[in-house]
């Protein structure tokens, strides 16, 4: 809506990713969670921590995604917090998932996260 006011639309791959990343985030406010950032003092990070009624769930938003690879900053957070799901939300990608240290990593687009936090409220 910003961009149609403005006629100032994206030519870059960063300002399309914090387009997105600020769409996911407005979609995992409206589902009522709770939302934090995590970086550690190396710079390690993930995009969201989306918490609801004592669940946490890692999200990182990219562009583009695909199963074979997982953010550094990602899988630091898991190895230390141990959480049983984590989820990478793409715009473009290959849908799939995978286990990183015993956490469920689902790599879905915004439709699918969707879908999957409605699942989690049963």
């Amino acid at each position: 809506m910003r961009n149609a006011i403005a006629n100032r639309f994206p030519n870059s791959l960063k300002e399309e990713g914090k387009l997105f990343e600020n769409y996911v985030l407005t979609e995992i406010l409206k589902l009522g969670f709770q939302v934090k950032y995590w970086l550690t003092k190396t710079g390690l990070e993930v995009d969201f921590i989306a918490e609801k009624n004592g669940f946490m769930i890692p999200v990182e938003t990219k562009i583009n995604a695909s199963p074979e690879k997982i953010e550094r900053g990602l899988r630091s957070f898991i190895d230390k917090y141990k959480p049983k799901l984590a989820v990478v939300v793409f715009y473009e990608g290959t849908p799939g998932e995978l286990i990183v240290n015993g956490c469920r990593v689902i790599f879905t687009d915004i439709y699918g996260f969707l879908g999957l936090t409605n699942e989690l409220k049963k």
